[in-house]
């Protein structure tokens, strides 16, 4: 992700804004919302990314780090009757 977290991200290069994921991983019922690719490791900037994605997205968000490995777990979300 680049430029402000605040903005949607309209370049050509195909990243969506930390509220962009947030939506997405509302929508899609993820569990967990992993923000990758930043601009910059400020700390205030990735806690305005977190927050973004927050106002979107319920469920926990982390960000990444570099070298660190995240397992990620299928589950079965298939629909109860």
């Amino acid at each position: 992700m680049r430029g402000d977290a605040a903005q949607p991200d309209t370049g050509s290069h195909g990243h969506l804004s930390a509220a962009d994921a947030g939506r997405l991983a509302a929508l899609a019922d993820v569990g967990t919302l992993v923000l990758t690719h930043f601009s910059s490791t400020d700390e205030e900037h990735l806690s305005a990314l977190q927050a973004d994605a927050a106002a979107c997205f319920d469920g926990p968000i982390l960000l990444a780090t570099p070298r660190t490995t995240i397992t990620f777990h299928r589950t079965d979300r298939t629909p109860q009757e």
